[in-house]
């Protein structure tokens, strides 16, 4: 039986690699050293997904990828090939 985290506000994640439409191998271990937002979302297409997306580009100062960064990932794959999402 496989074994689930369940993570909380600033606890470490765990060491994980993850295919992005730039980069087979992402470590995601890179992004250390900044806060991180990782937000999991079913689909760009849905109205809350859309959202979520916009109020981040919509503070794009904010996620300056020194200090905070963000991370989404996609679990439509329609998001990608239709370019929905972008890195």
């Amino acid at each position: 039986m496989r074994e689930y985290a369940s993570l909380l506000p600033g606890d470490p994640a765990p060491q994980f690699y993850q295919r992005t439409s730039s980069n087979p191998q992402y470590a995601f271990h890179t992004a250390a050293g900044r806060y991180v937002v990782l937000c999991i979302f079913g689909s760009a297409d849905d109205p809350q997904s859309r959202a979520a997306i916009e109020a981040v580009k919509s503070r794009r100062a904010f996620f300056d990828d020194a200090t905070a960064c963000f991370l989404g990932v996609s679990l439509d794959p329609n998001d990608e090939a239709q370019q929905r999402v972008t890195d």
